[in-house]
């Protein structure tokens, strides 16, 4: 039984991984211009893959095994179209990892981690701003707005606009794992 929230927006459902998600996650990971501001920039293979979906199915069934975990926070969604239930990408509002938590300094106590990847097929359309709304809507309804936070590649231009777009602000820049990111919270109300 998931303990993790389907969520629907116009255009797409973000639904709880399956084991049927390894070949869109094998695609998705395996694709170098996917990947380009993910990561280190460089391909999983589909036995990391496979790894990485194994925990997001523990994930689905038990909850987070992070410290600060928060019922609710699901981690890994897979996105897809409903109609055709073609594989779009993922997306994810998780606990931040503890070691980019100690990169970044100073992030709130919990902060929750939003994003997205999309498959290249689907770039250009929109989708990442509907993801990227969808998933904070469901973040600040379970922990609030101040504990949102988002994650990018200095150089990701594009995931820069979604996240502006959705109520991000650019806190800072930090190093990561060889990576120069950029921490970006939610803009306050009022």
């Amino acid at each position: 039984m998931a303990l993790i929230s389907t969520l629907v927006t116009d255009r797409l459902v973000l639904r709880p991984p399956s084991p049927g998600d390894l070949d869109g996650l094998v695609g998705l990971f395996g694709d170098l211009e996917v990947m380009r501001f993910v990561g280190n920039g460089k391909v999983f293979s589909s036995v990391q893959v496979a790894h990485m979906l194994e925990t997001m199915l523990a994930e689905a069934r038990h909850g987070s095994a992070h410290p600060s975990w928060v019922p609710g926070v699901p981690g890994a969604l897979m996105v897809v179209d409903p109609g055709s239930q073609e594989f779009v990408g993922m997306a994810v509002l998780r606990m931040l990892a503890p070691d980019l938590a100690l990169a970044i300094g100073g992030c709130p106590e919990p902060a929750v981690e939003a994003g997205y990847v999309l498959g290249r097929a689907f770039w250009g359309r929109g989708f990442a701003t509907e993801i990227a709304s969808a998933v904070v809507r469901h973040g600040v309804s379970l922990v609030g707005r101040e504990h949102i936070i988002a994650v990018a590649d200095v150089g990701n231009t594009v995931s820069h606009r979604v996240l502006g777009k959705v109520g991000f602000s650019v806190v800072k820049e930090f190093d990561y794992r060889d990576m120069r990111m950029n921490y970006w919270r939610l803009t306050p109300l009022g």
